[in-house]
């Protein structure tokens, strides 16, 4: 019987996540490309109230027998630290079933491997940062039952204990990827219209990356640390704008795609790469919709104008505070000023905007907290989401606010549903003051969960795109399904709230 080379499998908690998979058809595309047999499990079911135990023990039943079908060499995994329980629970199983080789990779992987690697570990192998020349290497050696001493980028269970191999620099060149294979999906699935791609309105399509990393020292973000490379300092490296136009192009061309977001860390870090971006978006008339993250400090009137003329219509930016006290113990570096500044030109320009926006940062005052209300009432978005600040491995106010650190057998509380909305353990409360910050985030997001329920836009390029796209005999079914979801969970909301 031939043996699949590797299958990439996507965790039970993503059973019904509408975002496509982007790491996994990267890897995939590579490894295809490198000539390695190369599979991705995906399974899917219809929840709109989460993955439950019943949901995912029949998620991992059908991967196993997929598995047990494809017969792999190596069986790749991927997991943020809120999956670090799901995944080593299916990796066990695998392990019960199949005779293969269990790598995981991703965020949680990366930064802290030695929570796989330990004595009666399902898993195998750690993967340590960017993945495809090493997944590659991987595979290679493992059908040819070659030591892993020479792959670099890995961590795996030598004598007892958790050994690392050197450093694994990153990929010079992006333009060395390949297209990612999306081939591997049920795109149907992916592209039924829904609110997630631009956010709060129905739409049909995915997200794209135009780069990979980020420049800036937030101390409450992680990516500073998931890109490191031994050989240079530079964090940010860009993909060639025709290659993402390319793949933006097939996916309008093969999927009929009405829209996309910019995944970037930071769109527009190069003003002149995104006016070049938007320029190739207007030439080829590809007459989609779109939206984008990047920084207040970052954006121009000459861009604003540009962007919309290319189509984009929503741009959400990282306020996270309202206090430039907060801001600067954040390492932000941009002032408040610069918000103001960046949503007042986005009105001018008629764009959509949506404010993230944190509370319980780091050594947060009253004073810090009230200045961040006031801000928001001043801003005027068209959304704003507001959160608790959780210092999540990876990043500096964990290092610094954290302690004891979570053991392997606590990282569990990283996946409870209320982690953002909620103080579930002390060691996650950064702020100064004693104002109740359970109370505080449930009456600051009020008015949000409300102008959520029946949001729409006038905006000439959506209303077109809905007239025109090949799937607007969804919308209505979309509207109505998003309603009943929207209503339990307003409905969960409002309890949380008067408790």
């Amino acid at each position: 019987m031939i043996k699949k080379d590797i299958c990439l499998v996507s965790p039970p908690t993503r059973g019904n996540v509408k975002t496509v998979p982007i790491a996994l058809i990267y890897l995939a595309g590579w490894l295809s490309k490198e000539g390695i047999d190369v599979d991705i499990i995906d399974i899917k079911i219809n929840s709109y109230k989460g993955i439950d135990a019943k949901n995912e023990s029949e998620i991992v039943d059908k991967i196993i027998r997929n598995l047990d079908s494809l017969k792999p060499h190596v069986v790749g995994l991927t997991a943020f630290t809120s999956e670090y329980n799901n995944v080593i629970n299916l990796a066990k199983s695998i392990k019960d079933k199949i005779n293969t080789k269990i790598v995981v990779g991703g965020v949680h992987a990366s930064l802290q491997p030695e929570d796989f690697i330990y004595d009666n570990s399902p898993v195998d192998i750690a993967v340590i940062g960017e993945g495809e020349r090493t997944l590659s290497e991987v595979v290679n050696n493992v059908k040819n039952n070659q030591a892993l001493e020479t792959i670099d980028g890995i961590c795996f269970l030598k004598e007892g204990n958790a050994h690392y191999t050197n450093p694994r620099k990153l990929i010079e060149n992006l333009g060395d990827l390949s297209l990612p294979l999306y081939s591997k999906l049920n795109m149907d699935y992916y592209l039924k219209v829904e609110r997630h791609i631009i956010r709060y309105l129905y739409t049909s399509g995915v997200h794209i990356l135009t780069s990979r990393g980020c420049p800036f020292n937030c101390t409450f973000c992680a990516a500073k640390n998931l890109w490191k490379d031994p050989a240079c300092n530079r964090r940010v490296r860009f993909r060639d704008i025709n290659q993402v136009v390319d793949e933006i192009q097939y996916l309008k061309d093969t999927f009929s795609i009405d829209s996309f977001y910019i995944a970037d860390d930071t769109f527009a870090v190069n003003k002149n790469r995104a006016m070049q971006f938007c320029d190739e978006i207007l030439s080829r008339n590809l007459k989609l919709i779109w939206a984008m993250e990047t920084r207040v400090n970052l954006v121009s009137d000459e861009l604003l104008k540009m962007i919309k003329k290319a189509g984009c219509i929503q741009v959400e930016f990282g306020v996270e505070s309202g206090s430039q006290d907060a801001l600067d113990r954040m390492k932000k570096e941009i002032k408040v000023e610069d918000t103001v500044r960046a949503f007042d030109m986005c009105k001018k320009h008629r764009l959509r905007t949506f404010a993230n926006i944190m509370i319980n940062t780091p050594g947060e005052t009253e004073k810090d907290l009230n200045d961040t209300i006031k801000l928001k009432k001043r801003l005027k978005a068209s959304h704003a989401g507001m959160n608790l600040t959780i210092p999540i491995i990876g990043t500096d106010i964990y290092e610094k606010y954290v302690s004891p650190k979570f053991s392997r057998d606590e990282l569990g509380i990283f996946s409870d549903p209320h982690l953002y909305t909620k103080i579930l353990d002390p060691r996650f409360r950064l702020a100064k003051h004693g104002i109740d910050l359970n109370k505080m985030y449930y009456r600051l997001n009020v008015c949000n969960y409300l102008n959520s329920f029946f949001e729409f836009t006038f905006n000439a390029k959506y209303i077109k795109s809905i007239l025109n796209s090949r799937r607007k005999h969804q919308f209505a079914g979309s509207v109505l399904k998003n309603l009943y979801k929207q209503i339990n969970s307003y409905a969960r909301f409002i309890f949380g709230f008067l408790r």
